[in-house]
């Protein structure tokens, strides 16, 4: 992994209520950019669970359940839920074929404003592969 720039290291973890969530905002440059995010239960999202990939800009949010959903969302952000209380979120990038992503997370209130980033690191092609992760607890 090469790490071009950081802004904001990565946290290590964040409680959610039952109005917070948190946004993801993926950027990518090259080809076409292979993803997903995950947890310990699997792959929660990928890149072709977006319309219209392959893009440059991705867009998804982690709420807590499909019973606290995220309002006003716009049409090309995708929303995901937590599998448990606490538990440890990833994102995995590929290079294959892509050559750089720009990652920013950010922990939201209800009304989408930024409460604390919790990364935001521009990662460029030195390995095939990245990830960043930490732990979300509800």
């Amino acid at each position: 992994m090469s790490v071009k720039t950081v802004r904001t290291p990565t946290v290590g973890g964040v409680q959610l209520n039952a109005t917070q969530h948190i946004h993801y905002f993926l950027q990518a440059k090259g080809a076409k950019p292979i993803f997903n995010h995950a947890c310990k239960h699997g792959v929660l999202l990928n890149e072709k669970s977006f319309a219209g990939h392959p893009k440059m800009n991705y867009e998804w949010v982690l709420q807590r359940s499909a019973g606290d959903p995220v309002s006003g969302l716009g049409p090309d952000v995708v929303a995901i839920n937590m599998d448990a209380d606490d538990e440890e979120h990833g994102v995995a990038m590929s290079y294959f074929v892509a050559e750089s992503y720009i990652l920013r997370i950010e922990h939201h209130d209800s009304k989408h404003g930024n409460i604390l980033t919790l990364s935001d690191i521009d990662y460029e092609k030195d390995d095939i592969s990245d990830f960043t992760g930490f732990e979300v607890a509800r």
